[in-house]
């Protein structure tokens, strides 16, 4: 986004008339950043939560007794764009070759769902216990990443505390001595009227 020069000026001149706003504005700037670059680093993290909320879609019409292929087509209505073009796919296949080894060749998106759905309708088993089994599978996987980067974040909260919390600590400790050696190093030297 271009700023405009009266803006960025005058941003200058309030960090220059005051001093100690530099700290908060720079703080500011490098969080956004930060996040704009988190964010485009785990692209990954939506297609996941759009497939658990397939499986749960799944889960609540099977329970409600409409048939897989039915469930498929009304899931494909809720998700987003990506997701349901795959669903589209899949029952495309489906009429083609059946619809377990459609399941079983879907997508590399919704394959470990669709594997597991694909052996409910070979074995005839209840497509519960499947979508169950698998969101909880689910659950497992975005626990243990949730607990990795939960570890991971002691590391790196070291960088805000060396750069922001120990620079303080050591004015607030030194400041006042290295204050009153300037004092009495200038004090012969300043001209009394």
């Amino acid at each position: 986004m271009r700023r405009s020069p009266i803006v960025v000026g005058a941003g200058a001149a309030a960090l220059v008339r005051w001093p100690w706003l530099t700290l908060p504005v720079a703080v500011f700037a490098i969080a956004k950043v930060v996040k704009s670059r988190w964010r485009r680093l785990r692209p990954g993290r939506s297609s996941a939560d759009a497939v658990g909320q397939l499986c749960r879609l799944l889960l609540i019409c099977s329970t409600g007794g409409l048939p897989l292929v039915t469930a498929l087509e009304m899931a494909a209505g809720q998700l987003p764009a990506p997701l349901a073009d795959h669903i589209h796919e899949v029952l495309r296949r489906a009429r083609q070759v059946g619809l377990a080894e459609a399941l079983s060749t879907s997508p590399p998106l919704l394959r470990p769902l669709g594997l597991q759905l694909a052996r409910s309708v070979v074995s005839g088993a209840p497509l519960q216990g499947a979508l169950a089994g698998y969101l909880d599978e689910l659950r497992g996987r975005h626990r243990a990443s949730a607990l990795q980067r939960a570890r991971r974040l002691p590391v790196l909260l070291v960088i805000p505390l060396a750069l922001l919390i120990l620079p303080g600590f050591v004015l607030i400790t030194v400041g006042p001595s290295v204050v009153s050696a300037f004092g009495r190093l200038l004090g012969p030297l300043s001209v009394s009227p």
